[in-house]
C-alpha cells in the first residue's frame, strides 16, 4: 500500500509535519495542561452548527462507549475566514 504522505502536495506536507512537531512540542513542555476530556477537532464543514456538533459527538461517544452517557459543556466552533 502506497504511502498516503507521498500522495500530498509538498507545501500540504510541510505544513502537517510543523504541525506534528508544534503539537509534540507542547506534549513535551510542562507549561501546557491536556485535559483528558477536551476534544479538539479540524477540518469541520464551514456550514455545521454547533447544535449539530454536538449531536455528532454525543452520537459518536455512544457509539463507542455504550454504557457512557457524555456530558458535552461547550460546543465552540474556531471558524477561520478565507
Amino acid at each position: 500500500m502506497p504511502c498516503l504522505c507521498l500522495s500530498l502536495p509538498v507545501p500540504r506536507r510541510a505544513k502537517r509535519k510543523r504541525a506534528a512537531e508544534e503539537k509534540n512540542t507542547k506534549l513535551r513542555s510542562p507549561n501546557f495542561i491536556i485535559s483528558r476530556t477536551r476534544l479538539s477537532v479540524r477540518n469541520i464543514p464551514p456550514d455545521y452548527t454547533e447544535g449539530q456538533l454536538r449531536r455528532m459527538f454525543t452520537a459518536a461517544v455512544k457509539e463507542r462507549a455504550t454504557k457512557e452517557n457524555p456530558r458535552i459543556v461547550t460546543v465552540r466552533p474556531i471558524r477561520y475566514c478565507s
